[in-house]
């Protein structure tokens, strides 16, 4: 393990906020571009009251760190990959081991990953279903997120792999012409569960967003994340479509009700802070 210094860094503050452990499963990710286009990247992670110890580690990882990850029944060999970039992430001790699943980390190049839970979404093949020329390149959901970290330095190059993983899918993977670097994903159990429910947030230094979601019934799916915003369950579309129940949500304060009477002007100011979120669920509005 090695440092990362704030040098590698600069183009890209990330604000990860980790608070223990809960069986909420409540996450979300946002990411905010400042005047000067700064990116802050930032999510939250909250759990409580697990039966088991456990807690988040944040780990720093060279630059050719070699990953190996787990054999599966119809491959001869397990697959590995090796960091081209310097990598922090988030890693989970649970119940007196190092469990599998990156929740999220950042590379060199300012590129960010979260898992976000996906309960009753997801879906991840069966690790046995996969054989032959798949087993090249084949990683598990709880390990997707540190591929990327590891392999990708920007949003765009991550969408030109999965088009193509897309294209050969159409296909039936047969294209000779045809190649994916984006890796095939399995299902594997961890912190106590036969599966990890989570899609994938990825973001990097210019601001461009992606949502990533495997389901049973679209498969690979993704998305731009136009908002800079993302949360649990369901599918990204169907968040974009709710957006749309709260079109008097902004920014901004509210500036007031003001009429006229009797050629009187008159102002009504609210008498609290945050109006502009006003008709969201839990806002700040007066009782």
């Amino acid at each position: 393990r090695v440092a990362i210094t704030a040098g590698d860094f600069k183009m890209l503050v990330p604000v990860i906020t980790a608070t223990l452990l809960s069986l909420v499963f409540s996450y979300q990710n946002i990411r905010l571009i400042a005047e000067d286009g700064s990116v802050v990247i930032g999510r939250s992670l909250e759990f409580s009251e697990l039966p088991v110890e456990a807690k988040n580690v944040l780990v720093a990882e060279p630059e050719e760190h070699v990953h190996v990850m787990p054999k599966t029944e119809n491959c001869e060999q397990p697959f590995e990959f090796k960091s081209e970039f310097k990598v922090v992430r988030f890693k989970v001790w649970f119940d007196g081991a190092w469990a599998n699943t990156t929740l999220g980390g950042m590379n060199s190049v300012g590129l960010t990953a979260s898992t976000l839970y996906f309960t009753d979404y997801a879906h991840f093949r069966d690790p046995s279903s996969f054989s032959g020329d798949e087993c090249d390149n084949l990683v598990p959901q709880t390990k997707l997120a540190t591929y990327v970290l590891a392999k990708y330095s920007s949003v765009e190059k991550i969408k030109n792999d999965l088009k193509m993983d897309l294209k050969m899918a159409k296909k039936g993977g047969r294209s000779k012409r045809l190649k994916s670097n984006f890796p095939k994903v399995w299902n594997q159990a961890d912190l106590g569960a036969a599966s990890i429910p989570v899609h994938f947030v990825f973001h990097d230094s210019t601001g461009a967003g992606l949502v990533l979601e495997y389901t049973k019934e679209h498969g690979l799916k993704f998305y731009d994340n136009t908002v800079g915003a993302m949360t649990n369950s369901p599918e990204y579309d169907w968040h974009m479509t709710n957006l749309r129940n709260y079109p008097t949500v902004q920014r901004a304060e509210w500036t007031g009700f003001r009429y006229k009477h009797l050629g009187n002007k008159y102002v009504q100011n609210p008498q609290w802070v945050g109006t502009g979120f006003s008709g969201i669920p839990g806002d700040y509005s007066s009782p």
